[in-house]
């Protein structure tokens, strides 16, 4: 047996072993990750524009190029075989999906005009198996009389707002309701969406964002409104007992 035993090592010996161990690998990833030929940067993300989120067109299927409602005609629109058209005009009908307001199919219906709010003549050649190039013709002459139409009837609601929404803007002031949540958007939304109307405006886009903005504000601020601000900034609902505001606590009931 070897006389000369090894000295145990101290802990704080192995305490510092450990630390210089850990710091070399540290030291070999992070120069394996600079060396490393696969490693790949990522792509930001564009920030999507401000204003249009709630009225921007549901991305269709992947590697479907999304159709803007702004385009004139369908220029430069529905390519791609019948698949991919299908996708783009329900993209479009579809639009805003979830946002508060009626969708274009929605507004087309309601507006009577149910074979464009159906895309019939589009959805009727895709069942028939027609070539792409009908299919294609077909969805560009769909949209360019759904888009005007649709303009039309969403003019149409936009303008049947107006009269509530200028008392609403009127009575926020009044009551000094602007630092309120939601509030204070509603005067501003309230003049976009009445220049548009003064304007006749037959832009879809436009006229989409600007109902889409004031009905956000409404709601917003409505949430955050007792009983009789509500009343007094929105009115009473049809078949609601106004709140009783000479009663402190009552809220259009009668005290028990």
């Amino acid at each position: 047996m070897d006389s000369k035993q090894r000295k145990a090592s101290t802990p704080k010996e192995r305490r510092t072993a450990l630390i210089w161990c850990a710091a070399a690998i540290i030291v070999s990833l992070v120069m394996i990750l600079a060396l490393n030929p696969f490693r790949r940067t990522a792509t930001p993300t564009p920030a999507a524009s401000t204003g249009t989120s709630a009225s921007s067109t549901p991305s269709p299927s992947a590697g479907t190029p999304a159709a803007s409602p702004s385009a004139t005609a369908g220029d430069g629109m529905f390519t791609g075989d019948a698949e991919t058209v299908a996708d783009q005009v329900r993209a479009l009908l579809n639009a805003p999906d979830g946002a508060g307001i009626d969708s274009m199919s929605t507004l087309l219906y309601r507006h009577g005009h149910k074979d464009l709010a159906e895309a019939s003549d589009v959805y009727d050649a895709i069942g028939s198996q027609r070539d792409d190039a009908t299919i294609r013709r077909l969805a560009r002459a769909w949209y360019a009389q759904a888009l005007p139409t649709a303009a039309e009837a969403r003019l149409a609601d936009l303008s049947d707002s107006m009269t509530g929404a200028r008392t609403a803007a009127t009575q926020i002031g009044k009551l000094g309701l602007d630092g309120t949540d939601g509030c204070k958007a509603v005067p501003q939304a309230t003049r976009t969406a009445e220049r548009l109307v003064k304007a006749k405006s037959g832009d879809y886009q436009a006229l989409t964002d600007a109902q889409q903005a004031l009905t956000d504000a409404e709601s917003t601020c409505a949430a955050n409104l007792d009983a009789t601000q509500l009343a007094k900034v929105f009115g009473t609902p049809q078949g609601t007992t106004a709140p009783d505001t000479s009663t402190p606590g009552t809220s259009g009931k009668d005290a028990q």
